[in-house]
């Protein structure tokens, strides 16, 4: 269930609500919300959450306890644990009833990193279910798996020296076409990505924890191949995109008629998640210009444009209060027109205002 509120503004309203993240200070940043009806579903939901290791899950699993999996269709198909039943990361708070009638049965959830299965976990709850463990990642499981799943590559630990990371040069080039009376452009990236080891959960095992790309460098040459821009070395101070991908996006962001770069936040450069570095074409200059105001935005929420309206929309996911943030671009400057908030999986009249 979801109850909306779509607020529009003639004046950019200061937001001094918290967001409601999922961590280790979640229940005081949730309780800093402004809306107090909002206050006794967000304290039922965190009361409730309970994280237990795989162990724990695996011994409390009996006949009478779901085990509900959380991935994709192809990741279920691929393996998982022994009468888990799926149900799409995204489909939770509409599917749930379909799946689980007994708002009292136990359910333990996983997914494949522990992400999904946290969110879920919160969306169950939400939706009135008292029994929910979240037991994390199948890459964590010691139990039987059904299909042709293959572990981590684990490793001894015991205490001693994590290996050395293991480094990758970058280099990596996509082609732009500014404007349709401009030449094609060619953005070129170079550097390193490094895939770094830590320590499982039980202290007695290493493996890959991380894998960062490191941009150092960005060039634009034209389709004849001389130099148009040295956006520059990005390896020193304050223009570091040490945690960068190195997959671009291009994207008429102001709606100028000029395509625009976004180089995104994510690792491998597999998933194109959302843009966190923005440089916009500036005509005048002739050059890309980098925005740091929508590098703010983007560290919010999903970005995307509506360009029959020429809005661009942030839309942040919380969980159970998520929203919508609609701007205008005005005199070289994104305005704020409009906020859409919902709050999911609860029959509970909790909804952010504002004045």
């Amino acid at each position: 269930m979801k109850k909306m509120r779509f607020v529009c503004m003639g004046v950019l309203v200061l937001l001094t609500l918290t967001a409601c993240s999922i961590s280790a200070s979640r229940e005081q940043e949730c309780l800093m919300l402004q809306d107090i009806s909002l206050k006794p579903v967000l304290k039922q939901v965190l009361h409730q959450y309970k994280k237990v290791t795989p162990e724990k899950a695996q011994d409390m699993m009996s006949e009478n306890v779901i085990i509900l999996d959380v991935r994709t269709q192809e990741e279920y198909d691929e393996g998982h644990i022994e009468n888990a039943i799926l149900l799409l990361d995204d489909e939770v708070v509409e599917g749930a009833k379909t799946v689980i009638a007994d708002k009292n049965q136990i359910i333990l959830v996983y997914s494949q990193t522990n992400a999904r299965s946290e969110k879920a976990a919160m969306e169950l709850i939400g939706l009135g279910y008292r029994e929910i463990y979240d037991f994390g990642s199948i890459a964590d499981w010691r139990g039987e798996i059904v299909g042709n799943w293959a572990y981590p590559s684990y490793y001894n630990y015991f205490g001693g020296e994590l290996p050395p990371d293991i480094v990758t040069p970058i280099d990596f080039a996509e082609t732009i076409k500014v404007n349709e009376k401009m030449p094609e452009f060619t953005v070129h990236l170079t550097g390193e990505n490094i895939k770094g080891y830590g320590a499982n959960y039980d202290k007695a095992r290493y493996y890959i924890i991380s894998s960062e790309n490191h941009i150092k460098n960005i060039t634009i040459t034209d389709d004849k191949g001389d130099l148009v821009q040295n956006i520059g070395d990005l390896s020193r101070g304050n223009e570091s995109l040490e945690k960068a991908m190195y997959g671009l996006v291009f994207e008429d962001w102001n709606f100028d008629g000029y395509m625009d770069i976004g180089l995104s936040a994510n690792c491998d450069g597999a998933i194109r998640s959302e843009p966190f570095y923005y440089w916009l074409w500036d005509d005048r200059l002739r050059r890309f210009v980098k925005n740091e105001e929508l590098m703010e935005i983007s560290e919010e929420g999903i970005i995307s444009i509506n360009k029959e309206e020429h809005l661009l929309r942030c839309y942040t996911y919380y969980g159970l209060c998520n929203e919508a943030r609609y701007y205008k671009y005005v005199k070289d400057k994104f305005v704020l027109v409009c906020l859409e908030e919902e709050i999911e999986g609860s029959e509970d009249k909790g909804v952010r205002s504002f004045h």
